[in-house]
């Protein structure tokens, strides 16, 4: 219903704005092709809601050599933002491992975190064998303990 209300809202304006032009236009061949514009445009808008649900899904650039392009760059920038994502969560994880380590008295260590492409722990390599905090460590981060692997 408020679909039907801004249809004849728009068309209404329309023809009020158009009226006001041509009543300000002086007379001659000017004010006839305004008028022969207008009326084009107002027939374009009154019969759009009509034909308009068949062009919807029609795109004129589809076969372009620019869209063509464009769309590579967007797949392109789509996994370049999954990668950097991930390295985000992967390097985000080493830290707060690393300072999980340090605050249990553990010391500096290397950490090398894997991860799926949908941001899910695989497994967390630590260069550093504190067996006592891999349960607490495990727990902290929601895996299992067999995720972490520890070495020296």
């Amino acid at each position: 219903m408020d679909l039907i209300k801004n249809y004849i809202a728009i068309c209404t304006g329309f023809i009020f704005v158009a009226s006001v032009i041509q009543t300000l236009l002086p007379e001659g061949t000017m004010k006839k092709s305004l008028r022969m514009v207008l009326g084009f445009i107002l027939s374009i808008l009154l019969i759009t809601p009509f034909v308009g649900s068949k062009f919807e899904n029609v795109d004129i650039f589809t076969g372009s050599n620019e869209y063509t392009i464009y769309s590579e760059r967007i797949s392109e920038m789509e996994d370049l933002k999954k990668q950097q994502t991930n390295n985000l969560f992967t390097s985000g994880i080493a830290d707060i491992v690393k300072e999980f380590l340090k605050g249990n008295g553990a010391g500096e260590a290397s950490v090398e975190v894997v991860a799926t492409d949908e941001y899910k722990l695989q497994k967390i390599i630590i260069n550093k064998n504190v067996p006592s905090l891999k349960a607490k460590l495990a727990q902290n981060l929601g895996i299992s303990e067999e995720q972490i692997q520890m070495t020296e």
